[in-house]
């Protein structure tokens, strides 16, 4: 957390006892938080309270606000015994808030004389074009099973096999040249089993050759985090469709960085596990002695499942 200047003495005690109050909806310590005032103002975007008698019943009626975190605050002192004070919150659902206070010292005591509160919803992400994440997409391949990862969404590389399914390795040619699978790949096979839903096959770079994530027959998958830009490669299909909320969780390839790669380009997390460690049957091979199958999530949760499934 960011103070953005030094505080009167007392000033940053007084405002973690509020926040701590406001969290756990101690409203007899948030109304000894407030000025004892007839003139002491509390705004928000419905209302503007004025008197402590009515910011008082108004506490006393609310339910307790959603659990946040503050990031940020910025400290200007007006005298010897006011201040201003703006924090910046983010909550647990992605959205964010300011408050916006006026401290002032009364005897030993700070109390908050005027607040504003100001609130947005989680950020959205602009919509992409997703026709040159996913090879093949349906919707879902293949539905969820009870396991630690029910309900999450898999994009995998198209390098795996896909039991009633060509594998496309990037290329129409491979396409049309590779046989039907009979058989899931085993990293494939353990997700699945783990409960994971396959949402669809995403594209990769021609025969995984590239880190750029760019693709000449197919085009290059969006980067969401940075429009634009592009995904890196050569799991970028997954991690486009990662990075695009379109999928949870994505399987992918590592020979040279091809999960760090996407993973830094879209703002995720990637894990590369030790050459090996996850069997690579049923994928079609770059370098055998470098390659290992690899995981792509926006979460560390989601994460850290499936690799507790998948290692």
């Amino acid at each position: 957390m960011h103070v953005s200047a030094a505080a009167p003495d007392g000033l940053l005690d007084a405002f973690w006892a509020y926040e701590h109050a406001l969290m756990t909806n101690d409203v007899a310590n948030l109304e000894h938080a407030f000025l004892d005032a007839p003139e002491t103002l509390r705004a928000d975007g419905g209302a503007v309270l004025v008197g402590a008698e009515h910011i008082t019943a108004f506490r006393r009626g609310r339910t307790p606000p959603p659990a946040r975190r503050v990031d940020r605050l910025h400290v200007r002192a007006l005298g010897p015994d006011i201040a201003l004070l703006v924090a910046e919150t983010t909550r647990a659902d992605g959205g964010t808030g300011a408050q916006t206070q006026i401290w002032q010292r009364v005897g030993d005591c700070w109390r908050i004389a005027a607040a504003q509160v100001a609130t947005a919803g989680p950020a959205t992400r602009p919509p992409v074009d997703d026709s040159a994440i996913w090879r093949s997409r349906h919707r879902p391949l293949r539905r969820s099973e009870p396991g630690p990862l029910a309900g999450v969404r898999l994009a995998v590389k198209d390098l795996f096999a896909l039991e009633g399914e060509r594998i496309g390795a990037g290329n129409p040619t491979w396409l049309s040249m590779a046989p039907i699978e009979q058989a899931d790949a085993p990293a494939l096979a353990t997700l699945l089993r783990a409960g994971a839903e396959l949402t669809g096959v995403a594209q990769t770079d021609e025969l995984a050759f590239s880190l750029a994530g760019t693709n000449a027959h197919y085009g290059t998958p969006p980067n969401a985090a940075v429009p634009g830009g592009i995904p890196g490669g050569s799991s970028s299909g997954p991690a486009a469709a990662v990075a695009a909320g379109l999928a949870d969780l994505g399987l992918g390839t590592d020979t040279a960085g091809s999960i760090r790669v996407p993973a830094s380009y879209c703002g995720l997390f990637g894990l590369r596990p030790t050459h090996g460690a996850v069997p690579l049957d049923g994928v079609v091979a770059l370098a055998p002695s470098f390659d290992a199958a690899g995981l792509l999530a926006a979460s560390p949760r989601v994460l850290r499942a499936a690799a507790d499934a998948l290692l």
